[in-house]
């Protein structure tokens, strides 16, 4: 059965996040319903902290080339990994680089250092750029965090204070138990519009702590498809010939490097657009991947010649579910899945360690435009625990596809398609 790789993204994207203490408790924002569930103090249930942390202001720092070099170098390399020749791939750098930007705050040591390196920044500089991403999110993007803190761990409060500063993050306290799987699962479903359903499949016995990211986008085409623009065609996979709806209009941006071609289609509002970029005639989606660095891909997306060029691209849909310690284990950040993981910053006592990072995305094109969710989940146990003529392109064999933030310079999503659903 293919495999379809998600790991939404932030890349590129991080859109900004807030920015006053007075703004950014409209960022995730639990639902009435929610609200409900979590705030009894029953036991079993979940009880939100916070009345106990409130955001205190603290400066933001908007995109610049050093965030856009440090998170889209993240987005294209987890994609990298991820990929796996022959398989559809599905990635949100902007979930996973938030998450670990939260859980970074309480990393000490080997730990931070290596976890400092995978993103590029260090945190105390990578903090700032996360309050601005959120600050600068454009319409149709919502991001959520919070943190899921077993009733006996005691947390340092420095720690807190951060994730409550930069992130806005909702903090619950449970002893832990079949109904706090069903609130944060149901915490994950209302943020993600539904398009992410019982994310966490079980609770690790030893399980302390619970780091989360929840997005939904919601892009509709500044120019949508109209019928006699929708024709029946074929798409030519890893898998084989399939039939397809093909959909065809002239676009306004033309993208080209070295090794493939594409285009940018922007969503209502214009700070967001789909990207694709289609290998040259003979060269496998494999191939053109590993040709890609971040500073090519940021170029060819900062030269896209403004122009009328003819696109057919598919409806298709993705969906994925992957575990990422792995993945981020190649990258580098390896002793926070180990026992020389520390984490002192966010409990002194308890020996906590990261047991898994499980990120959940889904993803739908079609001719009125783009519906897509992801989470990134972390787990902590103990250690005990351009006017000019361009042939057209027509995206009917594997591509690179994209949802890139043009304000902040950074990818929302980025995946590979070599089949369509």
């Amino acid at each position: 059965m293919k495999r379809i790789v998600a790991a939404l993204l932030l890349g590129s994207m991080f859109f900004a996040m807030v920015g006053c203490a007075g703004d950014q408790n409209e960022v995730g924002k639990p639902s009435e319903q929610l609200s409900a569930t979590v705030g009894e103090g029953s036991r079993g249930a979940s009880v939100e902290l916070l009345s106990a942390m409130q955001a205190q202001p603290v400066s933001s720092q908007p995109s610049d080339e050093s965030f856009c070099h440090a998170v889209n170098s993240f987005s294209l390399s987890l994609l990298q990994n991820s990929y796996m020749n022959g398989e559809s791939c599905l990635v949100s750098p902007y979930s996973v680089y938030l998450a670990l930007s939260m859980a970074a705050n309480g990393a000490k040591g080997e730990t931070l250092q290596q976890m400092q390196q995978l993103l590029g920044l260090p945190v105390e500089e990578l903090n700032p750029y996360m309050l601005a991403l959120q600050q600068n999110r454009g319409e149709g993007l919502l991001s959520a965090n919070s943190v899921w803190l077993h009733e006996k761990l005691p947390v340092e409060e420095a720690f807190l204070q951060s994730l409550a500063n930069y992130y806005s993050a909702q903090v619950y306290s449970s002893p832990f138990g079949e109904e706090t799987l069903q609130d944060m699962n149901t915490w994950i479903s209302e943020q993600t519009k539904g398009r992410i359903q019982d994310a966490l499949d079980r609770m690790n016995p030893n399980a302390m702590m619970y780091l989360i990211n929840a997005l939904s986008f919601d892009g509709t085409w500044q120019e949508i498809y109209t019928t006699d623009q929708l024709a029946q065609g074929s798409f030519h996979g890893s898998e084989g010939q399939e039939p397809a709806q093909m959909m065809t209009a002239m676009e306004k941006w033309y993208l080209e490097d070295e090794n493939g071609r594409g285009f940018l289609k922007d969503y209502e509002g214009g700070q967001y657009s789909f990207m694709a970029l289609l290998p040259k005639e003979g060269m496998s989606l494999s191939e053109y991947l590993s040709t890609l660095t971040a500073e090519s891909l940021q170029q060819t997306l900062t030269q896209a010649v403004s122009t009328s060029v003819s696109v057919s691209m598919p409806k298709f849909e993705m969906n994925s579910s992957l575990e990422l310690q792995e993945i981020l284990s190649k990258m580098g950040m390896v002793d926070a899945f180990t026992k020389d993981a520390n984490f002192a910053g966010i409990e002194s006592k308890q020996e906590l360690y990261i047991s898994r990072v499980l990120h959940k995305t889904s993803l739908s094109v079609d001719e009125a435009g783009t519906q897509a969710g992801a989470v990134t989940i972390e787990e902590f146990t103990t250690k005990g625990f351009h006017i000019q003529q361009y042939e057209p392109v027509v995206l009917d064999r594997p591509f690179l596809m994209g949802i890139y933030d043009k304000t902040n310079q950074c990818f929302l999503f980025l995946g590979t398609v070599e089949s369509l659903g």
